[in-house]
């Protein structure tokens, strides 16, 4: 039977590469394709890359993530503030953060944490507040400065 597969195996990848080609090519001659890939744009209270990398020097960077997560890399200067210890943890912070511009981000595009810490960062009065929604994964992507603690 292992034969078999084997031998099926370069078939089946091939034709389902052949039905992907042409589905797609499919899909570009219709009038009105389907979006396949949509690009993220950025909205209000959320900051590009390159808009992002500018902030560096003259905004207090906020990582949202777990704390392994911090340990082993994080944006360059970056304070750990998490949604999980967000009360416990941002008293000890909050004369750092005060009358700053501050950006929160965590793992990437489609991590909700940073939008959370946010939110409660605005309750405890605080109004220039953006959120980095490349996150860490996109930061690091782009070779910008990173700091990490641990390996």
């Amino acid at each position: 039977m292992g034969a078999n597969l084997r031998k099926g195996l370069p078939q089946a990848l091939l034709l389902l590469f052949l039905t992907t080609l042409f589905g797609i090519s499919f899909n570009l001659a219709r009038e009105h394709p389907l979006v396949l890939f949509q690009a993220l744009e950025s909205q209000p209270g959320e900051l590009s890359l390159e808009n992002a990398a500018n902030s560096l020097k003259i905004s207090v960077f906020l990582d949202a993530r777990r704390e392994k997560s911090y340990q082993k890399g994080h944006i360059q200067g970056a304070l750990r503030l998490d949604l999980k210890n967000f009360h416990r943890r941002y008293p000890s912070l909050s004369s750092q953060l005060e009358g700053k511009q501050l950006v929160v981000y965590c793992g990437g595009p489609r991590c909700p944490k940073a939008n959370g810490v946010r939110k409660l960062l605005e309750s405890e009065g605080h109004q220039d507040v953006q959120v980095f929604r490349g996150g860490f994964s996109l930061w690091q992507k782009h070779h910008l400065p990173i700091g990490a603690l641990s390996k």
